[in-house]
């Protein structure tokens, strides 16, 4: 019998390939992580906090095409940004990437518009900004959104503050229980919210504590 050599699927990557791809993926990633670090100038750093997440998703992919892909450094991105905002023309444009592939006219202008345009959004204040990106109820949405979440703040902090109080107050009636059994967690809940809520009623007190109880 002849024997079978192991058969290579042409289509799966090596283990060299695999290797190359993982070493350029953490190439990139550390070169993200790079570019991203300074203030925000439109194609370093990274745009407002308010930046609505497809047009933060947009500026990633177009920074990662004009400074990773087509190999322009950050200065000669944004001298080509402020050709387009200026919208003089005269600057000639290069056949070929500064990676020497041919430049695509429609992707080379409309790469750097989301640059530029994101740049020019993130001038204004946070209505007018995510108006110009987002539409005219984004600024409602942002503040709501703001709003909420230091409401949920201030209820987390008074959560914990009420939590610390009811504990403390079960700790001092166990310690001055003269019964012969130990309280249990319901009785101390109940009195701890007695003492800690005095104007609520028997009927609001017994459904707090059932509340509190799994505290202590």
């Amino acid at each position: 019998m002849h024997g079978f050599s192991a058969m290579v699927d042409p289509d799966e990557p090596s283990s060299e390939d695999v290797e190359l791809i993982q070493q350029c993926l953490q190439v990139g990633a550390s070169r993200r992580k790079e570019v991203e670090a300074p203030p925000y100038d439109g194609i370093r750093g990274l745009p407002p906090e308010w930046t609505p997440a497809p047009d933060l998703a947009r500026f990633r992919q177009a920074r990662d095409r004009v400074l990773l892909d087509w190999k322009y450094t950050p200065e000669q991105a944004i001298a080509w940004m402020d050709e387009y905002a200026n919208g003089d023309g005269d600057k000639p444009i290069p056949s070929k990437y500064p990676n020497g592939r041919a430049l695509e006219f429609d992707l080379f202008w409309s790469t750097i518009g989301i640059l530029a345009h994101l740049r020019w959004a993130s001038h204004e204040n946070v209505d007018d900004g995510l108006k110009y990106l987002a539409g005219i109820d984004a600024g409602r949405g942002y503040r709501i959104g703001q709003s909420a979440r230091a409401g949920g703040v201030a209820r987390a902090q008074t959560y914990e503050i009420e939590k610390g109080a009811v504990r403390q107050i079960a700790k001092e009636i166990k310690c001055n229980w003269a019964a012969p059994r130990p309280p249990s967690k319901r009785e101390l809940a109940f009195r701890a919210i007695r003492q800690l809520k005095p104007e609520f009623t028997d009927e609001e007190v017994k459904k707090k504590a059932d509340v509190v109880r799994r505290w202590l």
